[in-house]
């Protein structure tokens, strides 16, 4: 059974995690999206083309 302290750890590092992932999705939410397609059924988003050319 995990200690209690690595609880609390994991917990903190959750709600960083999502705080950040808020962040970035406010940042993004009232833009205007392009959309293209990748293949026939998928779809590649202007947010996803910046995270590939990293």
């Amino acid at each position: 059974m995990a200690d209690n302290g690595s609880v609390e750890e994991f917990l903190a590092t959750a709600v960083d995690a999502a705080k950040i992932a808020g962040e970035i999705i406010r940042k993004g939410f009232y833009q205007t999206k392009h959309v293209e397609h990748k293949g026939q059924l998928e779809e590649k988003s202007t947010e996803e083309k910046k995270e590939a050319g990293k």
